[in-house]
């Protein structure tokens, strides 16, 4: 039981009263602090509510190049680095990287944590959808798994990642895909991305 102090049981004009005025901070404390910037962040409770936001990109292109700006912007103010120019390859991967995670962690959270943790695993009914793709968690994102872990294919081929059927963000993908081989005389085989259902 808990137990709440007597000074809640006294009248209202018995109270405790606010100091009408705050002291003034300490001068060291206003000499260490002065000129630094303060910077809070603020930690999304729910992925629903940022994969919400990747409707609104009309190609898989802006959408990674957006969130490559956003993470370049973070690594300044975390690291206080000055970084000017257009953004490099290794950026833009990184941000294809980061969607495609979100995108999972919404789409596939049982079956991610059934892959993470499998002796936690409470049914064995929850890798029923991806069963046949024979998942596999690869540096935090679900890839296809399999026979053709030793193919003399490059790893993307080999280990496509897995992408929910009915998501946004599939389609984005979807639609840049058939515009690169579109543009191509002979598309040669290139699946960095596989869908979830529909095989």
């Amino acid at each position: 039981m808990v137990q709440t102090p007597g000074v809640f049981y006294l009248e209202e004009e018995n109270w405790p009263q606010t100091p009408v005025h705050l002291p003034d901070l300490p001068e060291e404390f206003l000499a260490l602090h002065r000129g630094k910037q303060l910077v809070s962040s603020v930690q999304v409770k729910c992925l629903l509510n940022l994969t919400e936001r990747f409707s609104r990109f009309s190609s898989w292109r802006g959408l990674t190049r957006s969130i490559a700006w956003i993470l370049r912007l973070k690594r300044i103010l975390v690291s206080k680095q000055v970084l000017r120019g257009p953004l490099t390859v290794e950026e833009l991967e990184v941000a294809k990287v980061a969607v495609c995670t979100l995108v999972q962690k919404e789409a596939f959270s049982d079956e991610l944590s059934a892959l993470q943790f499998p002796k936690n695993t409470s049914r064995p009914s929850q890798l029923n959808r991806l069963r046949k793709l024979n998942p596999t968690v690869i540096d935090s994102l679900v890839r296809v798994g399999g026979r053709l872990t030793n193919a003399p294919l490059s790893f993307s081929a080999r280990h496509p990642i897995i992408m929910p059927n009915d998501h946004h963000v599939t389609r984005l993908l979807i639609e840049d895909i058939i515009g690169e081989w579109a543009t191509k005389e002979c598309p040669v085989l290139r699946q960095p991305f596989a869908k979830a259902t529909g095989f």
